[in-house]
């Protein structure tokens, strides 16, 4: 499954957020970077029972490929048409 069919599928539920405005701290070790972030997106409660409503994804994309319309929207924001 193609990751644009996959937001497809979710519809208007998808929420995201820049991990560089939401990063708490960063270590380099010696099996890369360990990054800490916070979100609203899932409890601790429901990360540690496994008893979650949304899932996470973590995606790469190189930023000058970015798309810039949303170089400015606010992480969580949902797209407006």
């Amino acid at each position: 499954m193609k990751l644009s069919e996959l937001i497809e599928k979710a519809g208007e539920d998808v929420q995201w957020q820049l991990l560089h405005e939401c990063f708490i701290s960063a270590q380099s070790t010696k099996r890369g970077t360990q990054v800490t972030f916070g979100t609203q997106a899932i409890t601790t409660h429901e990360l540690v029972t496994e008893d979650f409503k949304n899932v996470g994804l973590i995606i790469w994309i190189p930023k000058e490929k970015w798309p810039a319309p949303h170089a400015d929207k606010r992480p969580g924001e949902k797209e407006t048409k």
